[in-house]
């Protein structure tokens, strides 16, 4: 669910579907935030290093989360990292 200002995630957590409201965020921040993402992990294609690849991933996990918490400054980054960087970076698709 979008409005202007409200994006509700749905992710499974645990054995159950559970949602995060993201107030104040709008559907281009999040665009946003998910081309970095993968963009980043894009990265991984050119490299064979399990070491380099690792690094790759750390970078662009860091990357999205502190582009995050300057998009949304008045969200908990606690809450940021855990409902959305997490659930981006375990999501398969």
């Amino acid at each position: 669910m979008c409005s202007s200002d409200l994006i509700q995630l749905l992710f499974p957590y645990g054995k159950f579907n559970s949602s995060f409201l993201l107030k104040g965020a709008t559907e281009e921040e999040a665009d946003t935030l998910l081309k970095l993402f993968r963009t980043g992990l894009g990265k991984l294609v050119s490299t064979k290093d399990e070491d380099q690849g690792q690094a790759i991933q750390s970078d662009c996990v860091a990357d999205v989360f502190l582009e995050a918490v300057k998009m949304w400054p008045d969200l908990n980054p606690a809450d940021i990292w855990n409902f959305v960087v997490y659930r981006m970076y375990l999501d398969p698709f």
